[in-house]
């Protein structure tokens, strides 16, 4: 019995503590996609990505 108690609060708090989330692969998706480029000069956004990314946190 206490153990279920100990589970039940403990599964209470993770679902209070549960964020949607949105996961993105960057090259070809959020950045033009350049085989092996490790010089961040070098990276351009792809056309509306800034512009996504601000639809999916509106607060930035």
């Amino acid at each position: 019995m206490k153990n279920q108690k100990i589970w039940h609060q403990t599964s209470k708090l993770n679902s209070q503590s549960q964020m949607p989330a949105i996961f993105l692969d960057k090259d070809g998706t959020l950045i033009e996609n350049v085989p092996n480029n490790v010089a961040p000069q070098l990276i351009e956004m792809k056309i509306g990505a800034i512009e996504g990314l601000q639809i999916l946190n509106p607060s930035c």
